[in-house]
C-alpha cells in the first residue's frame, strides 16, 4: 500500500504539502446491524513545516471509537510526532519523549502500569539513564524506581536504586 499526496491542481507541476496537510489514512470498520461504520483509523499528516527536498516530517495519529452509542465520534488516542515523541491522550507531546495523560476526572486513575517479573519476592523496576548510553550497561549513570513483592503475599514495597560507579545501591 503506497499513498501519495501533493497540493495544487496541476498534476504536471505538483506542490509540496505543508504542515497539517492530510497525507492518507487506513480505516478499520464493520457492519453494525444497521450500516457500515469505522471503528478505528491510522492517519498520516505532514508535520512541522512545508516539505522540501528530502525533508518530509510526518506524524501518525491513531483513532478509535468508544463503546458509548451516544458518542460515535472517532477520537485521537495516540500520536507519534516527526521527532519521535509519543503522546497518549496528548495531541502535543512536546515536553517528553513519552507523554501520557489520563482522563480528566477527579477520581483516582492508574495512568500507566508496567508488569515485570512474577512470583515471590519479585522485583520490577523502571530505569532512568542520565548521560550514559542506555544500551551499554544497566549500572553506570542509571537510577531506578521499582516495586518489590514481599514474599508470596499481597503486599509490596517501593524501592529506589542509584548508580555508584559500576554497581547499584539502594
Amino acid at each position: 500500500l503506497y499513498i501519495n499526496r501533493t497540493r495544487g491542481t496541476n498534476v504536471a507541476s505538483p506542490s509540496p504539502v505543508t504542515s497539517g496537510n492530510y497525507l492518507g489514512s487506513i480505516h478499520f470498520g464493520s457492519y453494525d446491524t444497521n450500516s457500515y461504520e469505522i471503528g478505528a483509523s491510522i492517519i498520516a499528516w505532514a508535520d512541522d513545516a512545508t516539505w522540501a527536498n528530502n525533508d518530509c516530517p510526518t506524524r501518525l495519529t491513531f483513532h478509535t471509537v468508544s463503546d458509548n452509542p451516544a458518542d460515535r465520534v472517532s477520537e485521537e488516542r495516540l500520536r507519534i510526532r516527526s521527532d519521535g515523541n509519543i503522546g497518549i491522550n496528548q495531541t502535543n507531546p512536546n515536553r517528553a519523549k513519552l507523554h501520557v495523560v489520563g482522563p480528566s476526572s477527579s477520581g483516582t486513575e492508574i495512568v500507566a502500569k508496567f508488569k515485570g517479573s512474577s512470583g515471590a519476592d519479585a522485583r520490577t523496576k523502571i530505569g532512568l539513564a542520565a548521560a550514559y548510553p542506555d544500551h551499554v550497561n544497566d549500572t553506570e549513570g542509571q537510577a531506578y524506581v521499582g516495586a518489590l513483592r514481599n514474599g508470596s503475599g499481597n503486599s509490596s514495597s517501593l524501592f529506589f536504586e542509584v548508580s555508584e560507579g559500576s554497581s547499584l545501591k539502594e
